[in-house]
């Protein structure tokens, strides 16, 4: 007999804590998907002087989804 697979979805329990890594293409896409129902937040460090939005450690000890 085969295991049921549980399939996790992001959306399924709303809101969720996320936390985006950089604020690129690929973050800002993902903040324009998830934005309007969960609470997201965006860290990025600017590559010229190394300087971070938010500090990492603090924004990333709450967040139930961090996304790279």
């Amino acid at each position: 007999m085969h295991a049921q697979r549980r399939r996790f979805s992001i959306m399924a329990d709303l809101p969720r804590r996320v936390l985006i890594l950089g604020d690129g293409a690929m973050g800002s896409m993902f903040h324009g998907l998830l934005a309007s129902v969960n609470d997201v937040i965006i860290w990025a460090r600017d590559p010229r002087t190394g300087e971070e939005s938010l500090p990492l450690e603090s924004v990333a000890t709450d967040r139930e989804i961090v996304l790279f």
